[in-house]
């Protein structure tokens, strides 16, 4: 009894720390440059546009823009919506990472504080912590996927429309339990959970078809662009540095902690490969 409640208090804690830090530094922050994109697609045009026209281009889905659309288009005040609705995802995602997650106290607390969490979903508005939400959604119901079929189908195609990232777990996931409902052969039970799923597909093949992105005739090699990412701002094709001196201790530390940081999970294979899956998100 006390170990629960004890475990319940640093539950508490940490959750409550990681809420007042990242909002406190989110709000506190000016809008990049990918984040205000998104912000003027949505104030420019409307939802059939997205769908049918605009979503090729940008390389993401609908519901982001969709979420951050009535905001945008009364530019109210702009960015700070955006930046709670995804602080918002950002701690559901975690609260149902915690309850439902089979890792320890110490692994939940090390995982909520990680870089992906705290900066990439937590802090950075961008379509990525609805996906995590999502997924853990999936997760948590995965074990009783076919006495839900119904909910699942829905979760799944809900991550597809998130981002192009999501997409490629919500696929997998997708023909995964494709494949269970019909393995079961009750079609008459599954057949309109199939249905959800074939309507997510038209859906994100409508928004992404006839994608083309100008960015990979560039001369930069996927590696270049791996290591940009760590880098942050850095530009490999000039000397300016946006952060200079600070930039370069920063990509040792991140260095750091994305090689080393795995080492503390490698007796726990679940754990391990969630955190490393978490570094190329």
């Amino acid at each position: 009894m006390e170990k629960v409640k004890k475990e319940s208090l640093i539950k508490y804690a940490v959750l409550g720390s990681f809420c007042i830090l990242t909002l406190v530094l989110a709000l506190l922050r000016a809008p990049f440059w990918d984040e205000a994109h998104a912000w003027m697609i949505s104030k420019s045009f409307n939802l059939f546009d997205l769908i049918f026209h605009i979503e090729k281009y940008d390389g993401h889905l609908f519901i982001w823009h969709g979420l951050i659309m009535p905001f945008a288009k009364f530019d109210f005040f702009y960015p700070y919506p955006m930046y709670i609705l995804n602080w918002i995802f950002c701690v559901f995602a975690l609260v149902v990472f915690w309850n439902k997650a089979p890792f320890s106290v110490l692994e939940k607390s090390l995982i909520t504080f990680s870089y992906p969490f705290v900066w990439y979903f937590g802090i950075v508005a961008r379509c990525y912590s609805i996906g995590i939400l999502f997924l853990f959604l999936i997760l948590s119901f995965w074990k009783e996927r076919l006495k839900r079929p119904y909910l699942i189908s829905l979760l799944i195609i809900l991550l597809a429309n998130t981002s192009a990232m999501a997409l490629v777990g919500a696929f997998s996931l997708g023909l995964i339990f494709l494949f269970d409902l019909i393995k079961e052969r009750d079609y008459k039970k599954n057949v309109y959970s199939i249905l959800i799923l074939g309507f997510g597909a038209i859906s994100v093949i409508v928004q992404l078809w006839g994608a083309n992105y100008p960015d990979m005739a560039s001369k930069k090699t996927v590696f270049q662009d791996i290591l940009t990412s760590f880098f942050f701002l850095y530009d490999f094709e000039s000397d300016k540095n946006i952060f200079y001196i600070t930039n370069k201790i920063s990509a040792v530390l991140i260095f750091l902690l994305c090689f080393l940081s795995p080492l503390y999970f490698i007796k726990t294979k679940r754990a391990l490969f969630f955190i490393i899956s978490s570094f190329f998100s």
